[in-house]
């Protein structure tokens, strides 16, 4: 899984915002598998963290708007280095979990 440093069209944020969900989905089951070693978990945490927490390297003040920008940059490079650094077997085991509770399940007549 890829993710590109800049979102340059509309297409691509319309392609980021409908793959979201998955990411999100995939995260929370990599954060809670005991597989992945911790420290890469402590990495994904300290992003939710700053992104939680009043410290800014923005102040949100003066750029009413500008100020989340630094939290969304430290948040992307978090969760991406987290993803980079996850085992990958374990990974593409999560995506084809994912992948396969999206699919409907067939049912049997009868």
């Amino acid at each position: 899984m890829r993710f590109p440093i800049f979102l340059t069209s509309p297409i691509q944020v319309l392609k980021f915002l409908f793959h979201l969900p998955n990411l999100i989905r995939l995260i929370s089951r990599l954060a809670g598998d005991p597989r992945v070693p911790s420290r890469y978990k402590a990495i994904l945490y300290f992003g939710f963290l700053y992104f939680i927490l009043p410290l800014d390297l923005l102040r949100d003040f003066p750029l009413v708007y500008l100020g989340y920008l630094d939290d969304i940059v430290v948040m992307y490079f978090c969760i991406r280095t987290f993803l980079r650094k996850c085992p990958k077997q374990i990974v593409q085991e999560h995506i084809e979990a994912l992948e396969n509770a999206a699919q409907p399940q067939q049912r049997s007549p009868g």
